[in-house]
């Protein structure tokens, strides 16, 4: 356990100083090479998912979740501090596909003072799924648009 625990501290630790450096050899925009911002939320998304999970199990002590959490989040927040309103859309446009990493970015959003988006209403449709989807997607194009984006 001593291992995991000192294992883990050091990812943190190496996260940081790797978004360190970055900032250091771009610091207008550290993540400007980042293609897949879709992707990358997805992936925080899982691990986000997978922390929740473990610590519901109880299987794992919780100073062993509290560097992943907390590389988690600072990812996060540095990802909105470089690409503010964009992770908010690509999150919004991944709707059912990303189920956890909602709370996290509302907590970077208000840690940044960004002014929180108020939730969308969205027509719920009893078809299938992909119908329901597209319709979510569809209304979201129309929130954006409205609000002049």
């Amino acid at each position: 356990e001593r291992f995991r625990l000192k294992f883990s501290k050091v990812l943190e630790k190496l996260l940081k100083r790797v978004i360190k450096d970055r900032y250091d050899f771009s610091p207008s925009n550290i993540f400007g090479e980042l293609k897949q911002l879709g992707a990358l939320l997805a992936s925080i998304d899982c691990i986000i998912g997978t922390i929740a999970g473990i610590s519901k199990t109880g299987s794992v002590p919780e100073e062993l979740l509290t560097p992943s959490e907390s590389m988690t989040n600072y990812l996060l927040l540095e990802l909105v501090k470089c690409k503010k309103g964009e992770v908010r859309e690509t999150v919004e446009d991944l709707g059912d596909d990303v189920k956890f990493i909602e709370p996290v970015l509302r907590r970077c959003e208000q840690e940044l003072g960004m002014k929180l988006p108020t939730p969308a209403v969205v027509p719920t449709s009893s078809g299938s799924g992909e119908s329901s989807f597209r319709e979510r997607l569809e209304a979201l194009k129309r929130l954006r648009e409205s609000n002049g984006k």
